[in-house]
């Protein structure tokens, strides 16, 4: 069992957020959203163009998850 998983199992409140990817390729504004979520997250969603042309939901996920 993953810890997603483990946390749903377990009955507690889950602590989720939602962003979208910044416009453009610049990493530091990936690495400023990341900066400004909190740390006790259990999930968070990465909206990939949902208004318009926007920087990969996938890489920006990847470099979130890197940052912890």
């Amino acid at each position: 069992m993953n810890r997603f998983a483990e946390i749903l199992n377990s009955g507690r409140l889950i602590v989720t957020a939602e962003c979208l990817t910044p416009r453009g390729s610049d990493y530091q504004d990936i690495e400023a959203i990341a900066s400004s979520l909190p740390r006790n997250l259990d999930a968070l969603v990465v909206n990939d163009n949902r208004d318009s042309i926007r920087g990969s939901a996938l890489s920006a996920a990847i470099m979130m998850a890197r940052k912890g």
